[in-house]
């Protein structure tokens, strides 16, 4: 496989996360949808789904997503960053039930 070609994330029109679109589009480098160099892009012969899979689950679900913004590392371990990073976390918690709620209520096609 020359790349990945769909991740999609069913959002149920909300974003969760800031890697996480509406539309269900998922950024990250290793899919061709954010930049990144050398081994962060994927590699025709050297990337797998297992390193796609891993990636989401360590660099885009983790518990402070807030900073996963770009520009948003500066404020990371000063009050304000932390006081944006816990609304952002409630919100997205908040959001995450409505997702559920709505995938629970119409689950998504399987071709």
């Amino acid at each position: 496989m020359s790349c990945v070609q769909k991740v999609y994330y069913h959002s149920g029109g909300l974003r969760l996360n800031p890697n996480l679109y509406e539309s269900g589009k998922v950024c990250l480098s290793l899919l061709n949808t954010w930049w990144g160099k050398g081994c962060e892009k994927w590699g025709k012969s050297s990337s797998s789904m297992l390193q796609v899979l891993v990636s989401i689950q360590g660099l885009v679900l983790n518990d402070r997503p807030y900073f996963n913004e770009p520009g948003s590392k500066n404020s990371a371990e000063t009050t304000g960053g932390e006081r944006c990073s816990l609304a952002y976390n409630q919100t997205a918690f908040v959001r995450s039930c409505k997702t559920m709620l709505y995938s629970l209520r119409k689950p998504p096609m399987v071709n």
